[in-house]
């Protein structure tokens, strides 16, 4: 990612050597170079690889607004790579009243990168809602965030 290079010597009766530590859904370059008293060999032809997705550590930070009495407008950023851990394939949307042990949860596949808001709709006027979301990735979920909670506005009365 940052063109960083690590180096890890291994003895001359070895023929293999297991890299761990690195990053899940990310490319690196291998090569080797034989060192000799007379000095370093050329470097062989490099080969790269990618590691696989896993599930992704955590979920975005949700910002919650009401466009009117009966809707909430879910906004997240896209989590970053060291956070996803591979391609956010979806997010699940959680929410009840707090009043109401009842979940509803909704999949939202994501079509593009760019799936960052939700509408709830139908929602009741001047309620509390609790609401949490969990990204995946192919490999699964991550844990759901924590509950946020948000009031929905009162109907304003025309008297």
């Amino acid at each position: 990612l940052n063109n960083e290079e690590y180096q890890a010597v291994i003895g001359n009766d070895t023929t293999s050597h297991i890299v761990d530590d690195l990053e899940p859904a990310r490319n690196y370059t291998f090569y080797v170079v034989a060192y000799m008293p007379m000095g370093a060999s050329r470097m062989s032809e490099q080969v790269t690889q990618h590691t696989l997705e896993d599930v992704p550590i955590r979920t975005p930070e949700l910002s919650l607004t009401s466009r009117s009495p009966t809707d909430i407008l879910v906004s997240w950023q896209p989590l970053p790579p060291k956070l996803s851990r591979g391609r956010v394939s979806a997010y699940r949307l959680s929410y009840r009243t707090a009043t109401d042990e009842q979940v509803i949860s909704i999949e939202l596949p994501v079509p593009s990168e760019n799936c960052t808001q939700y509408l709830l709709q139908g929602l009741q006027p001047d309620t509390i809602y609790l609401i949490r979301m969990s990204a995946s990735t192919r490999v699964g979920w991550s844990q759901p965030s924590a509950w946020n909670s948000h009031r929905t506005p009162k109907t304003s009365s025309t008297t």
